[in-house]
């Protein structure tokens, strides 16, 4: 008995391949599907952005560049001992890093580490007070802002004793900023030399901080008018 037509299945016109599927697989093969070109791809033959710089600034920033490195690498390595030839090419590079106040001795201590310099002051205030205390001082937090009063004394420390100015104006500096902190009348500075024990000493169970160990220096008294006359206390 023939089927009715609500029983029939229904049939439906091929679906045609997309472009992209026109080439026909070999039996048994998948077929491999491309995605079409867009205007922004690389394949629709469009060069990248072209850079903001022109060529000459590029060039210029990038031999700044490598300048600068190559003067971070010879700072460190014109400290004594070293091979003569970073002291003679250092004067190519030292203007640079001092410019940029990078000059910094970036060496390690060993195997000849030489001794420390601490500041110890004595403020008086106008009552009568006395404050004392030492620069570096341990509990001084952040650790960056110890190590900021270690370099300031340190370059006290290695500034050589015939220039007398320089160290003076270090000395000022120190007894300026100490008086204005603790609103003092008059302050004391000295500076401590802390010399490193001997090896025997150590075996022999001798402390690093052993009182024998700090050579005293005296930097001068200084007034609070030295610096501010016109506010006398």
């Amino acid at each position: 008995m023939p089927a009715s037509p609500a029983q029939q299945p229904a049939t439906h016109p091929p679906l045609a391949a997309p472009p992209n599927l026109a080439a026909a697989s070999t039996p048994g093969q998948p077929v491999v599907s491309t995605p079409p070109h867009t205007s922004n791809s690389p394949a629709a033959g469009l060069s990248p952005p072209a850079s903001p710089w022109p060529r000459w600034a590029r060039s210029l920033v990038s031999a700044l560049l490598l300048f600068h490195l190559a003067g971070l690498l010879v700072a460190p390595a014109t400290v004594e001992p070293c091979p003569r030839v970073f002291q003679q090419i250092y004067p190519l590079f030292g203007w640079w890093l001092q410019l940029l106040n990078m000059n910094q001795g970036n060496h390690f201590f060993a195997p000849d580490p030489g001794a420390s310099t601490l500041v110890e002051y004595q403020v008086a205030t106008a009552d009568g007070t006395l404050i004392r205390g030492r620069i570096p001082d341990r509990a001084t937090q952040p650790r960056l802002l110890y190590h900021r009063h270690f370099m300031l004394t340190e370059s006290l420390g290695n500034t050589p004793e015939s220039e007398l100015r320089d160290r003076r104006l270090i000395a000022r500096a120190l007894a300026r900023e100490l008086l204005r902190q603790h609103r003092g009348r008059s302050i004391e500075l000295t500076q401590l030399t802390h010399e490193i024990i001997t090896l025997e000493e150590s075996r022999a169970g001798v402390p690093l901080d052993v009182a024998d160990s700090y050579l005293p220096r005296p930097l001068g008294r200084y007034e609070w008018t030295d610096f501010f006359p016109e506010t006398p206390r």
